[in-house]
């Protein structure tokens, strides 16, 4: 759960189903904008209030804090398990109470990782069909075989439509297909979406839950809200609540797709986007 502020100077009464602990935070943690940054920081943060976890329905503690802003930490019984809980504050004065979120931003970086120009582009050829392009027959044919060999992916295989879906985002020719220098970048973000993805499958499972999911969007550049992250791990995570590496790279697919269109709207990079119907309707068929 993302850090939650209170400022308090009274005796705090909360009834969370985890203990939690209280940090006091400075101005400047409350300035940074995502997750990974606070997440570093949190080790220098003093605990004015520490308590063991009780494995409880109901936990109620009462505290007496001095003036300023605390962060309240809830826990679970181990690390990385999901968990739904609620925290109720009750003090003798007025307070502010609210979620610290994540502002809602990509890093829109480019490539780390080019494949050798000579040898992809001979690898293309082979690949290629006589217009030597890509469609979307070949590139599933393409990412079940190199998936298969990964044995640390776990796939429900990459279906036509996932494959289509993909050819749409980064079809910049609107032919249907890839050429040459569309699927070299196709690629590349693919390579660099499978480094996330197992750096972040911390129980090497080949999948990740809802956890990893959260930081492998972060370290992908996709800075997201709390109400946005759980919207997307609920759409792409199957019925053990786990997601796969090919319901992963969809995901990847379509935030790229959708960032990189608002980020051509936003002229003026104000991080707000005016749109016409058409441009809204384009937009719309990204999701």
């Amino acid at each position: 759960m993302p850090p939650t502020r209170v400022q308090a100077d009274w005796p705090t009464r909360f009834q969370p189903p985890a203990a939690p602990d209280f940090r006091p935070i400075s101005p400047q943690y409350l300035e940074l904008k995502n997750m990974s940054q606070r997440k570093a920081r949190l080790p220098s943060l003093p605990a004015v209030c520490w308590t063991s976890h009780v494995p409880m329905r109901d936990v109620t503690g009462r505290y007496r804090l001095p003036p300023g802003d605390y962060l309240i930490i809830p826990s679970t019984s181990y690390p990385m398990e999901e968990s739904s809980f609620t925290l109720r504050i009750f003090t003798e004065k007025a307070h502010k109470f609210l979620e610290i979120d994540d502002e809602i931003r990509a890093d829109m970086r480019p490539l780390q990782r080019i494949p050798d120009e000579k040898e992809f582009e001979q690898t293309f050829l082979k690949l290629a069909g006589p217009d030597k392009q890509i469609d979307a027959a070949k590139l599933q044919e393409i990412l079940n075989k190199v998936t298969a060999k990964r044995s640390q992916l776990k796939t429900d295989g990459f279906g036509l439509e996932l494959c289509q879906k993909i050819i749409q985002h980064f079809d910049r020719s609107k032919t249907g297909k890839l050429t040459l220098p569309e699927f070299k970048y196709l690629w590349s973000k693919i390579k660099e979406w499978e480094a996330v993805f197992i750096k972040y499958d911390v129980d090497f499972s080949g999948t990740m839950n809802i956890h990893e999911m959260q930081l492998a969007l972060d370290a992908a550049g996709f800075h997201l809200n709390h109400q946005l992250r759980e919207t997307i791990t609920s759409k792409y995570r199957d019925r053990s609540l786990m997601i796969n590496f090919d319901s992963f790279l969809s995901c990847m697919v379509q935030l790229e797709a959708i960032f990189r269109q608002c980020q051509a709207y936003d002229k003026t990079g104000a991080g707000m986007i005016t749109m016409t119907q058409k441009e809204w309707l384009e937009l719309a068929t990204l999701t």
